[in-house]
């Protein structure tokens, strides 16, 4: 007879010390038993509750709400599962519990009173609230998706993104982040991903899309991280918003095309190269005057296509060393061995990669200095031509009647022959028309 008190006791024990809430309500919602596990959680005594108090009132006025629409249903199907609520502690402040329950009803069917089952959920709401600290402070949008494709969690910065409120998203399908372009192609992405899980990068060469709430889209990047949770596997999404990136990689590319333009259709040489003298690139301009493919010229190496018994080589060297720019002459090396002046300017500069770098731009100056050394030569034979040009100067005493010309000597000469003595000139003979008239009338008739 002792044993069956000793199990009574023991199932009375149970029940009023075990590590979860128990209690019964009636058909109103009225406490009509709880255990004192619950009651330690609420910090009322037994009889302040039992037979004097609604569940409604430990319930805040959200949580009333969700009583007053599950309430009904439980009464009608006898089953509640997993709703979480927040208690009202004597003290007023907030006990996150998540409760289940079944119905005990008479042999009509009425509901006669509740079996409720209460969780306490400090832990699991406390280590909810870290991760979504986490997931606040990340930079990119995270969403945390379940099996079927529905978001269960974000961050606030998936709503700036996006463009909807934390609770127009939470419940709601994955797919109306993409443009229907994309949602076949995703859903065959998350299927092989729950059945694979595991993590994979974003890949910035992908050119992915995702669309606002204003159906604007916006250039995302999207890793896929698996998440184990109690509700199963689950997928953490981060999606990052590339827009200025893609601008300024367009933007980027616009510049690079400009400069490649320039960079091909300039008329002088133009070398990409290194401090050292190692070749990257060489401009249309450069082949045509070393006479060289691009590959030959980069084979090549800058001692392979300046003399390197040029003493102004060193010299310029250093001073691009030592200031960051040179310019001068230099003597470069056709492929024939063949030596030709070049006009040189160079300077460093350091790339995005922070790799030092010069930039070469030359100039056959072949041409120029042949046409110089032809100037000089013909400047110098004029000046020994004019050295040799007899000038007449001064007063020239001349006969008024013959025009005979009396040179220093007190000699009379006939204007031909002293002009003829004294210069360059030589002398034809003609009768102008007033001569002829004058000295053969008769002839100049005719």
């Amino acid at each position: 007879m002792a044993a069956p008190d000793a199990s009574g006791e023991l199932l009375h024990d149970l029940y009023e010390n075990a590590p979860c809430g128990f209690h019964s309500l009636d058909a109103n919602g009225a406490f009509v038993r709880i255990n004192d596990t619950e009651l330690n959680w609420l910090g009322y005594l037994r009889e302040e509750v039992v037979g004097r108090m609604r569940l409604t009132d430990i319930l805040t006025p959200e949580g009333r709400n969700i009583f007053d629409q599950n309430f009904p249903r439980f009464r009608a199907v006898g089953v509640l599962r997993d709703l979480e609520l927040d208690f009202v502690r004597k003290d007023g402040t907030l006990f996150p519990v998540m409760v289940s329950a079944t119905a005990v009803r008479d042999l009509s069917g009425n509901l006669v009173m509740s079996r409720s089952v209460v969780y306490d959920l400090r832990y699991r709401k406390k280590t909810e609230s870290r991760f979504q600290n986490v997931l606040e402070a990340a930079p990119d949008a995270m969403l945390i998706c379940n099996r079927q494709g529905e978001i269960v969690l974000t961050n606030v910065q998936a709503g700036r993104i996006f463009g909807y409120r934390r609770s127009e998203l939470q419940g709601c399908a994955l797919g109306i982040l993409l443009p229907d372009r994309f949602r076949q192609i995703h859903t065959h992405h998350m299927e092989r991903f729950f059945a694979h899980p595991q993590t994979r990068p974003m890949q910035s060469g992908l050119e992915l899309s995702a669309m606002r709430k204003d159906r604007t889209e916006v250039p995302v990047e999207i890793s896929l991280s698996p998440l184990r949770t109690d509700e199963g596997l689950q997928a953490l999404a981060s999606v990052r918003d590339v827009t200025e990136r893609r601008h300024a990689q367009a933007n980027e590319r616009r510049t690079e095309a400009r400069y490649r333009l320039l960079f091909e259709n300039s008329i002088d040489g133009v070398l990409l190269t290194s401090p050292d003298g190692k070749i990257f690139d060489a401009n249309s301009s450069a082949c045509s005057i070393f006479g060289r493919t691009r590959e030959q010229i980069v084979a090549a190496g800058r001692a392979g296509l300046m003399d390197a018994t040029d003493p102004s080589l060193p010299r310029l060297i250093e001073e691009r060393k030592r200031t960051g720019k040179a310019h001068g002459e230099l003597r470069a090396c056709r492929p024939d061995g063949s030596v030709f002046p070049v006009e040189v300017s160079s300077a460093v500069f350091v790339d995005a990669e922070h790799n030092e770098l010069t930039c070469i731009i030359l100039r056959d100056i072949g041409p120029r200095k042949q046409a110089e050394a032809e100037r000089e030569h013909l400047i110098a034979n004029l000046q020994e031509a004019l050295s040799q040009v007899k000038v007449l100067r001064g007063l020239l005493p001349i006969c008024a009647s013959c025009k005979k010309i009396r040179d220093e000597k007190g000699h009379w000469h006939s204007i031909e022959s002293y002009i003829r003595e004294r210069s360059d000139a030589r002398f034809t003979h003609s009768i102008c028309p007033d001569c002829g008239r004058r000295l053969y009338p008769e002839h100049y008739k005719q």
